[in-house]
């Protein structure tokens, strides 16, 4: 349903996510679309209108924290070029390097080797999605077999307080969820 009305109202989604929360029968929906403050606020007052949301909110890359997963199936056998068939490096040598590179970049990118076959491995990377796009985009030199990636979830940050125990101002303006508005459970 939500997809159908922002598609209906020219909003296009760059990322959705659905989940299960710590309350039985909620899900949590996290939905990425770029727009200025009026896409915005005609987004947000659209799914609040959708009778079983419970709450909407707009968040920021400072009030929240956001992260992606993605994996990749990456080739282990480098591409042929003219170049290396003329060389005398065993293609065994070749392969074993270009793993042990892949396997460099994934430590760099503090990410994790799932499995490995004789000529390809599945890497995973859960981090923000800058940095899912970066790693993404060095990976493929290397030749990228097929990606699957979460799309973008989010979680609010909690309230900051001061030694006086005064709250912190930047993150002071963020909505708190109203408990007595939510489902018994």
């Amino acid at each position: 349903r939500i997809s159908g009305l922002f598609a209906a109202r020219n909003i296009n989604i760059d990322s959705l996510v659905v989940s299960s929360t710590e309350i039985r029968d909620i899900s949590r929906m996290t939905i990425v679309i770029k727009g200025g403050k009026e896409v915005l606020n005609q987004a947000k007052a659209q799914v609040e209108d959708l009778v079983p949301v419970w709450a909407a909110y707009e968040v920021d890359e400072k009030s929240a924290v956001s992260r992606e997963m993605c994996l990749v199936k990456v080739n282990t056998i480098p591409a042929k070029s003219k170049r290396e068939s003329d060389s005398d490096v065993p293609p065994l040598i070749t392969s074993h390097l270009q793993l042990q590179a892949i396997q460099n970049l994934v430590n760099v990118f503090s990410g994790r080797l799932l499995d490995i076959t004789h000529d390809s491995c599945i890497v995973s990377l859960c981090a923000k999605p800058k940095r899912v796009a970066a790693f993404l985009k060095l990976l493929k030199p290397f030749g990228i077999i097929e990606v699957a990636k979460s799309g973008s979830m989010v979680m609010m940050r909690g309230l900051l307080e001061d030694a006086d125990g005064s709250k912190d101002q930047e993150t002071e303006d963020t909505e708190a969820v109203d408990a007595t508005q939510l489902p018994p459970g």
